[in-house]
């Protein structure tokens, strides 16, 4: 978010493995970007743009958005968004259900100029990346009146950061099946690279989860835990043997990350950065440490051109942007 109060989302990622959490952290500033707006009844309401946000993210993907020529401001009720998706969390149900009795759900001019702050937002992110032009050339047939337009240009970036990590599925599946076996090959790494080994382990699992591929979380924690039931090291047998405990017989990725924190704590002592990697937010810096030859093989494997899910409704106090009147 500017200083300034407009919404602004960060720039959309070049590295694929990235794309999934670029979605995550974009629906909170959504929803922390704030509005105060007077009803019909002359009285402030406080808004967010959230809805907004899950309306193109949470839809069906095998469906688009109720076209501009159907839009009508007074179908546009929670129940008839959660009818359309399917992905919905129940807190974003509960938030849905808040929203529609507010006035951007009930005035069509307050709605479509949240709906055009929006669309810019996402246009300015996309600004220089391989699949702004893709995107632009939708942007061009959608019309300045479209009720939805912000909603449906985001669920058009949506599919296609998606459909480009489909294309990669088999290349991430790889890259996330050779990470056992490089802590196999070296026994003796520190304890922060076994956390950022397991960290991009986990970054893989939500590409594979975003690009659509259901079973690959299982596919990669179940390869994780039977190679590394042969390492050395007793700590990282026990953490994996707790993971494969913990979901009976079928690990979770998340599950192994809970456990290699029991069994493989951090110190004091260890990495200084190490937080980064646990996070897996940050991308780790190139070097020479089998780390860096991981993830620099990894990236290697991921084509570049030049140049879900968690609910964001888990706390933070919104941040107020300038009122509808000022943005307009």
């Amino acid at each position: 978010m500017s200083s300034d109060g407009k919404l602004v989302f960060d720039p959309f990622p070049t590295e694929p493995l990235e794309f999934s959490n670029w979605f995550e952290n974009q629906s909170r500033k959504s929803n922390e970007c704030t509005l105060k707006i007077k009803n019909a009844a002359d009285k402030t309401e406080t808004v967010s743009y959230l809805s907004m946000f899950l309306l193109a993210w949470r839809w069906n993907p095998k469906t688009e958005i109720w076209s501009a020529a159907d839009a009508d401001i007074g179908l546009l009720k929670a129940e008839a968004i959660i009818k359309e998706a399917p992905l919905l969390m129940d807190g974003e149900k509960r938030f849905l259900h808040e929203d529609e009795s507010l006035f951007h759900f009930n005035d069509a001019r307050t709605h479509r100029q949240m709906q055009i702050t929006l669309r810019a937002a996402v246009l300015r992110a996309v600004e220089g990346h391989r699949l702004s032009g893709d995107l632009t050339v939708f942007d061009k047939s959608i019309g300045m009146h479209d009720l939805y337009q912000g909603s449906r240009l985001l669920q058009r970036l949506l599919e296609l950061a998606s459909t480009s990590m489909r294309r990669m599925k088999v290349t991430i599946i790889s890259a996330g099946l050779r990470l056992a076996d490089e802590l196999i090959d070296n026994p003796d790494l520190p304890k922060p690279e076994i956390h950022a080994v397991v960290a991009r382990l986990a970054k893989c699992a939500d590409a594979l989860a975003f690009a659509g591929y259901v079973t690959g979380d299982h596919e990669l924690a179940s390869h994780f835990v039977d190679v590394l039931k042969a390492h050395p090291r007793p700590n990282v047998v026990a953490a994996v043997n707790a993971a494969e405990v913990d979901g009976e017989g079928e690990p979770t990725v998340a599950q192994i990350r809970m456990a290699v924190l029991k069994h493989i704590p951090l110190s004091a002592d260890d990495h200084p950065d190490v937080q980064a990697h646990v996070s897996h937010v940050a991308p780790p810096p190139t070097g020479t440490t089998l780390l860096d030859r991981t993830c620099a093989a990894l990236l290697s494997m991921l084509p570049h051109k030049p140049q879900q899910p968690s609910s964001v409704l888990d706390g933070g106090a919104p941040k107020v942007c300038r009122t509808l009147e000022e943005q307009q």
